[in-house]
């Protein structure tokens, strides 16, 4: 299992590298929903700025929130930035 989980992580890490969100993000998902926090943090990110994918906030904050639970350090600081932007936004209006 732990091989498939690193295969997926390798090869969405591959098409994400070369800005290719669209080959990238079923890897991704299959490795973050399977534990890997990192892939968690790069789905969001491609989320987040529509890289090859529809934009979604709600996705990235989804996956950031996955990824920082999971452990990764970047998707907690990544969370916790989109949470803040959400929280001034929201304050405008």
């Amino acid at each position: 299992m732990r091989g498939h989980v690193a295969s997926c992580m390798d090869v969405g890490a591959y098409y994400a590298s070369r800005d290719r969100g669209a080959q990238a993000a079923p890897y991704l998902s299959r490795a973050c929903s399977r534990g890997a926090a990192d892939a968690c943090d790069d789905l969001a990110y491609i989320y987040a700025n529509a890289k090859g994918v529809r934009q979604s906030y709600t996705k990235a904050m989804h996956y950031w929130s996955r990824g920082c639970r999971l452990g990764s350090r970047s998707a907690c600081a990544n969370y916790d930035l989109a949470k803040a932007r959400v929280r001034r936004l929201r304050k405008r209006r």
